[in-house]
């Protein structure tokens, strides 16, 4: 999907402040977004949807001017709020009554509900540390590959209706694989899987390098150090 969230290579987006007193690292602002952080990773511990599902999700349901005035944990419960309500989990008249609930309330605080559930837990900690499922990434080289270290590929001009991984500037851009990163799951497939119950086979990753005068033009104001862009991408994105 060709939208707003696919902002790589963009013009006139304005500064991006990388001192270290604007750099947030991990660290969250509101007592919100440290509720709504956790949780994806016990949604997924319980296996109500899948990473790529949620990316898919979010760029389905929010409006591009929405999608970049809102706080990335905003993004995040979007996409949660919508799966929830597909799946059946939440019904979205009783939702949206509770949230009319706690925002007439002089101590919203109140409503946050102490529970306390190791099953759950352990499983949340088991997503962070190790992923969402055994089969999203394998460390070891795959067997067969389409491309070998120094093999000249070019990127496909794709534009999928629905979720990719594939930055569109990097599209028709031709470089040089140099390194095989093992296999994962396409996303592209991943995203329109049902929940769990079903996985896409994993294909071979590669890191392959582009020239930064290839990537953006004869015009590319050169730079000591960058003079080429490195990008994980997978089998099915090059020719």
């Amino acid at each position: 999907m060709d939208s707003v969230h696919d902002m790589g290579g963009f013009d006139n987006m304005g500064e991006i402040d990388t001192s270290p007193e604007k750099s947030k690292s991990f660290d969250l602002d509101t007592t919100w977004e440290e509720l709504v952080f956790p949780l994806l990773p016990i949604l997924y511990g319980q296996k109500e949807f899948n990473f790529n599902t949620n990316r898919y999700t979010i760029e389905k349901v929010m409006d591009p001017v929405y999608f970049l005035d809102a706080p990335y944990y905003e993004h995040w419960l979007a996409g949660i709020e919508t799966m929830l309500a597909e799946n059946g989990t939440i019904d979205p008249d009783e939702y949206q009554a509770r949230i009319d609930e706690i925002n007439a309330s002089d101590d919203p605080e109140s409503f946050i509900p102490e529970y306390v559930n190791p099953e759950i837990t352990n499983a949340a900690l088991t997503v962070i540390e190790e992923g969402t499922s055994e089969r999203w990434r394998q460390e070891t080289d795959p067997d067969d590959t389409q491309f070998e270290v120094g093999d000249e590929v070019t990127v496909r001009n794709i534009h999928p209706t629905g979720h990719t991984r594939c930055p569109r500037y990097i599209r028709g851009k031709t470089g040089k694989v140099i390194e095989i990163m093992g296999t994962q799951t396409l996303p592209d497939e991943r995203a329109h899987v049902d929940g769990f119950g079903e996985y896409t086979e994993p294909e071979p990753v590669y890191h392959v390098e582009f020239d930064s005068e290839t990537v953006w033009g004869e015009e590319y104001e050169h730079a000591e150090g960058n003079e080429t862009i490195v990008i994980s991408l997978y089998e099915t994105y090059l020719k």
